[in-house]
């Protein structure tokens, strides 16, 4: 049985996440929640009760109330606003924000590839980092690859090879699961192309094989 106070904070969080997947449509960012103050596009505080409008949680920068992203770190303030609605003490209870975090740092980094071109190579491999961080293995191959491909002379290069090996390797896994035996093969193939001492994919590539002759069979 569900106690009170753990249904509470899981009515709490439902109501969060709720709230999240509709914030970014929400029109009136620039009113401040404290007072009721509607700013402008520019503006960064309240000028009635002087209330922080746009603040980043990240690094505490003070955003204009038009930022989607935060100027400095270049998080995403949708989220933000929501968080910064809560209270701070029911905030850190719950570790609300938390378990986005993950999903937020995507967003961050994709924003940055965009803004800042002359340092997309950090921010490919940190972006893979994250995938790799939270286990999406399909997606988190295909931006290693992409490393590989932007970036051939790169000093993470030797990094990056075991790296993708090791996701191609995983992301068979999930193939091989569900029976699509020739794509798990194929993955495995690549996987080995990238670090022929993978032995761990030369062991599922054997067994891959031995499915894929029996269901042919």
């Amino acid at each position: 049985m569900i106690g009170k106070s753990k249904l509470r904070r899981i009515l709490i969080l439902g109501s969060f996440l709720l709230i999240l997947s509709v914030v970014s449509a929400y029109p009136g960012r620039n009113v401040c929640d404290e007072c009721g103050w509607i700013g402008l596009p520019d503006s960064r505080i309240c000028e009635g009760c002087q209330h922080t409008l746009n603040q980043c949680l990240d690094c505490m920068y003070t955003n204009e109330v038009k930022a989607d992203y935060c100027a400095k770190c270049g998080m995403p303030m949708a989220e933000m606003r929501v968080l910064g609605s809560i209270d701070p003490d029911l905030r850190r209870e719950l570790r609300l924000g938390e378990s986005a975090r993950a999903d937020l740092e995507i967003q961050r980094l994709q924003h940055l590839m965009q803004t800042d071109p002359e340092n997309t190579e950090e921010y490919l491999f940190d972006l893979a980092m994250r995938h790799r961080k939270i286990k999406f293995y399909s997606r988190e191959s295909q931006l290693w690859l992409s490393f590989l491909k932007r970036y051939p002379y790169s000093e993470k290069i030797g990094r990056v090879k075991l790296y993708a090996s090791d996701s191609l390797r995983k992301w068979s896994y999930l193939m091989y699961e569900q029976k699509m035996f020739a794509v798990a093969a194929d993955l495995l193939n690549e996987s080995l192309l990238l670090n022929p001492g993978n032995d761990e994919a030369r062991r599922w590539l054997s067994y891959t094989s031995s499915a894929m002759g029996k269901a042919g069979s």
